[in-house]
């Protein structure tokens, strides 16, 4: 395929921008100030990579090799149809990741088909995604590295006991009996000898046995009901709030956001997915461990299938009530109550439609009362709007049939 002059000219825009973000530079290209008339929607398309990486990082995932993702991505574009779905079965976690990439990044899909046989320029491409995945990363886990410290406790009036050190990390993990509590698998008791013998290599944590984090503080162990609880901890909402609303908001009420708009608002989201909560529980494993680098495996424990396990956990639908759950604690929608709708959607009459028509009744009456009887009668077919039973005139009177003008 040859690569399109126009398509070309916005990867490399974008590499452009993407190159002076990731330098500090703030200078605008010469098509952002030539562009007086450019709309949101022109501007979103010419985001650098950069930003675009940043915003994925939260809605898609940590641990993607985007050159793959790209190359996997286009092969699954361009292959015969009749081939895709055997390929899927192959690829199914890149092509999961590829689709969410085309969703954040307005024309990924056709610029990386066309620049297909430029392997360094996908590079590139991937390079500056990879960069501003790292960056946004970076930031939260900086961000939680202090902050975390006052949502332990289920109860905050109470101080940790012993006093962990902000900015340190060396007396976290399963050193200090707080975190170590939290990061205990739930089937464990979260006992001092239960975190010596882990820490001795006695005991041994991994990515399949769920930590206590996950789940409300006072939740007991049932091997017949893991689900019971899962991912409704505490601390896992108070950073989900932390992350997509501000530090400010995580201790406070439903929705709250102080100030300027929150992570959630900058990225476009509204309703949580099991990616956001996903990239939630990595960020809360890695803020109480003892690691000062961020890595696919801590000891035995492998992040990346942690992060994948909670994103297949969504699969059947089982667990939409948590979504409802974080959307309630993050953006203060209601459990439970739909989107809300007009009353014309609803099929109803609205008190300004019914306003409308009873003022229009009357201006009617008025006029006819001012006029000769002989022209009275013109009004005594005038259309009506038929409203719900009960409705009043504007005299109180229960009609349900309200009259308007000619």
């Amino acid at each position: 395929m040859l690569a399109s002059p126009n398509i070309l000219a916005s990867v490399t825009n974008k590499l452009f921008k993407s190159s002076a973000l990731k330098g500090g530079s703030k200078r605008k290209t010469c098509d952002e100030d030539n562009d007086e008339n450019a709309t949101p929607d022109s501007i979103d398309n010419q985001r650098a990579y950069y930003d675009h990486g940043r915003t994925f990082a939260r809605l898609g995932g940590v641990f993607s090799d985007i050159f793959d993702i790209i190359k996997a991505g286009v092969k699954y574009e361009t292959i015969e149809v009749d081939e895709s779905a055997a390929l899927v079965e192959t690829i199914s976690r890149e092509v999961q990741i590829w689709d969410a990439l085309c969703q954040v990044i307005p024309n990924f899909r056709i610029e990386m088909i066309t620049i297909a046989h430029q392997p360094k320029l996908q590079r590139n491409v991937a390079a500056s995604i990879h960069a501003g995945i790292n960056n946004v990363r970076a930031e939260d886990t900086s961000g939680l590295k202090t902050r975390i410290l006052s949502y332990l406790n289920f109860d905050t009036t109470m101080s940790l006991q012993p006093t962990i050190i902000l900015g340190n990390k060396c007396d976290r993990g399963w050193i200090h009996p707080v975190t170590a509590a939290l990061l205990c698998p739930l089937e464990y008791p979260a006992t001092q000898e239960t975190f010596e013998a882990i820490q001795e290599g006695q005991l041994s944590v991994t990515a399949e046995q769920y930590p206590r984090f996950l789940y409300p503080h006072d939740r007991i162990y049932n091997p017949n009901d893991i689900a019971s609880g899962l991912l409704e901890g505490h601390v896992m909402i108070r950073v989900a709030k932390h992350i997509f609303q501000g530090p400010s908001a995580a201790l406070q009420r439903l929705g709250y956001h102080r100030g300027k708009r929150g992570n959630a608002s900058i990225i476009g989201l509204k309703t949580m997915t099991p990616h956001t909560i996903a990239y939630i529980a990595i960020q809360t494993r890695y803020a109480l461990t003892s690691s000062t680098s961020w890595s696919m495996v801590d000891t035995h424990f492998d992040n990346e299938a942690f992060f994948w396990d909670i994103v297949d956990m969504f699969e059947f639908g089982d667990l939409d009530h948590i979504l409802d759950l974080y959307d309630h604690q993050v953006f203060g929608i209601s459990i439970g109550v739909p989107t809300a709708i007009t009353m014309e959607e609803a099929g109803k009459i609205s008190d300004a439609t019914r306003l409308k028509a009873q003022r229009a009744a009357k201006r009617a009456r008025h006029t006819q009362e001012s006029e000769p009887s002989s022209q009275a009668s013109s009004f005594d077919n005038a259309p009506t709007i038929q409203v719900e039973d009960g409705a009043v005139d504007d005299r109180g009177n229960g009609s349900g049939v309200l009259p308007t003008a000619a």
